[in-house]
């Protein structure tokens, strides 16, 4: 059996998804909660455009950030927090750093069993 706290549909907007799910995952950042986003699917069915967006409606991943930014601005007076994060595509062996750069430290690809 199998049990999910949401589904979403072709029909649910950037928006619905952030806010059914994005803005929990900043304010259980905000409260020290280590976040996991994982977009799983078969080619074509809409990982990237999920996660990414398209021309001016971004994805999950634009308004989390904006979410943490948002949240770190308003705690700067306070002491603030640090934010950390990393983008990475696995697919069959191999996994990809997206924020490295294509290459050098922190922006090689490399094999799951390292």
């Amino acid at each position: 059996m199998h049990f999910f706290d949401a589904i979403f549909t072709a029909a649910s907007t950037q928006n619905d998804l952030y806010v059914g799910e994005g803005s929990r995952m900043v304010h259980g950042a905000i409260a020290g909660i280590s976040s996991c986003l994982f977009v799983y699917g078969l080619s074509g069915s809409g990982r990237k455009h999920t996660l990414i967006g398209s021309n001016g409606d971004g994805g999950l991943l634009p308004r989390i950030i904006q979410g943490l930014l948002e949240e770190q601005g308003r705690a700067g007076a306070a002491g603030g927090f640090a934010v950390f994060a990393s983008v990475v595509a696995a697919c069959k062996d191999c996994v990809e750093d997206l924020m490295g750069g294509g290459g050098g430290e922190g922006g090689r690809g490399g094999d799951l069993g390292e």
